[in-house]
């Protein structure tokens, strides 16, 4: 919202009483994910109202891009500058794509909440997300309900 003082009573009740008070005069929010996969917003704000220039919404996309990357943990950020298809950063979001989306079909589970898991998993194994992707889209991993590859236990 390039101006605060534009915010409408019947969309934000609380936030049009409030913005008048406010330091901020602008707020300015960025998607953070990978593809379909929404895993939060880069939110920006400014004490002067007034839209961004395009090299300012461009350099905040890469911003919230390369967040997104190191918050994944999935190396560099994939707008860095063009990429061969067949390189290793892009083959490494195919992999974490393809397992996000076996998880989700496996456990009956959003995209969200199945690249959740995964990057849940990766954390808890000292592994990186690509690692355990590439296990999952091998077939060496399988996760459950609880985020864990079953046990002996389980398959009985």
């Amino acid at each position: 919202m390039p101006d605060l003082v534009g915010v409408r009573l019947a969309r934000w009740p609380a936030l049009a009483m409030e913005a008048p008070a406010l330091p901020a005069r602008a707020v300015f929010c960025f998607p953070m994910g990978i593809g379909a996969i929404r895993t939060g917003v880069l939110t920006a704000v400014r004490r002067t109202p007034g839209p961004l220039t395009a090299q300012q919404a461009d350099d905040a996309l890469i911003l919230a891009d390369a967040l997104t990357a190191r918050c994944l943990g999935i190396g560099e950020s994939r707008v860095a500058g063009p990429t061969p298809a067949d390189s290793p950063p892009t083959l490494q979001h195919a992999v974490i794509h393809q397992a996000t989306g076996m998880v989700s079909v496996q456990l009956s589970l959003p995209l969200p909440q199945a690249l959740l898991r995964l990057r849940a998993h990766a954390y808890s194994s000292g592994r990186s997300l690509t690692d355990i992707s590439q296990d999952v889209v091998d077939r060496r991993l399988r996760l459950d309900h609880n985020g864990r590859p079953p046990t002996v236990e389980d398959k009985d």
